[in-house]
């Protein structure tokens, strides 16, 4: 299982990416969907996971959130999944880098960053897992250590004014949901679900 998607081109015909008939375009990444044992996987093999940062604890200073991963980073306690090159797995990666890893039977996905909008720009691949019939259907149930139906506090920043944190980017658990439900999933009791069309 391979897909290919560039996403985010304003003018596909001059990236020089060869596409493929259902390849999509959204955002600014350029987006691979692989299976987590996929030999064209680095990690698990030529590269070790990247960390799994708490998602309870997403903070972001203005102008940029990558210090939340960093800052939220994983513990034993908060987030007890591990990726691995496990059949049914499935691995999402923009430009080259690992930001989403979907666990085999899909109710946990794992999130290599807090940039809320890496996350959005991995729906459109996630939906993909079910629209190419790779699984009939996806419930999403947590997102690292959160679940995917909650509404975590937005991010803060010690010291911002109310100008500054009303700038902030949106809680990476709630930019993953609003995406994914602009994709064709569906809240029920239990998460986000996608079911393949008949």
């Amino acid at each position: 299982m391979r897909s290919y998607a560039n996403i985010g081109a304003d003018n596909p015909q001059n990236t020089g990416v060869k596409r493929t008939k259902t390849e999509e375009v959204f955002g600014v990444f350029e987006g691979v969907l692989l299976a987590a044992t996929d030999p064209a996987n680095p990690y698990g093999a030529a590269l070790t996971w990247p960390s799994v940062p708490s998602l309870l604890s997403a903070s972001s200073a203005p102008g940029g959130t990558e210090e939340a991963a960093h800052e939220g980073t994983e513990t034993a306690q908060s987030v007890r999944h591990r990726p691995g090159r496990k059949a049914g797995a499935c691995l999402i990666l923009l430009d080259g880098e690992a930001v989403l890893y979907l666990e085999r039977g899909g109710k946990t996905l794992l999130s290599f960053t807090a940039d809320p909008l890496k996350l959005e720009a991995a729906a459109p691949l996630l939906a993909r897992i079910v629209q190419a019939g790779i699984a009939e259907k996806i419930v999403v149930e947590k997102l690292n250590d959160c679940d995917i139906l909650a509404t975590p506090e937005p991010p803060t920043h010690r010291g911002a004014s109310k100008a500054d944190s009303n700038r902030l980017p949106e809680h990476p658990v709630v930019a993953l949901r609003r995406a994914l439900l602009a994709q064709g999933f569906y809240t029920t009791p239990r998460g986000l679900r996608m079911r393949r069309s008949p």
